[in-house]
């Protein structure tokens, strides 16, 4: 992604699993995905035998907006 972009990478070295088997009935892998969604993001997963690495890029100003969004939320409240 170009511009200005968070980028997190988390990755390991164990032996990894296919993500394309995973039930997606937890609150792992799909919250993940789901979450990168609604911030405009991208989550990918890549995983194999040299281990697992979790990708996600979200634009920072996703970040500044949802920011915004909950300090406005908490003054409506406490008003």
């Amino acid at each position: 992604m170009a511009g200005d972009v968070l980028t997190l990478v988390i990755a390991d070295d164990g032996c990894g699993f296919n993500p394309t088997r995973a039930s997606g009935a937890g609150n792992g892998l799909g919250s993940m995905g789901r979450r990168a969604r609604r911030l405009r993001g991208q989550f990918a997963i890549e995983s194999g035998a040299g281990g697992t690495r979790v990708v996600l890029h979200v634009p920072l100003s996703q970040l500044t907006d949802e920011n915004s969004n909950e300090k406005d939320s908490s003054q409506h409240r406490r008003g």
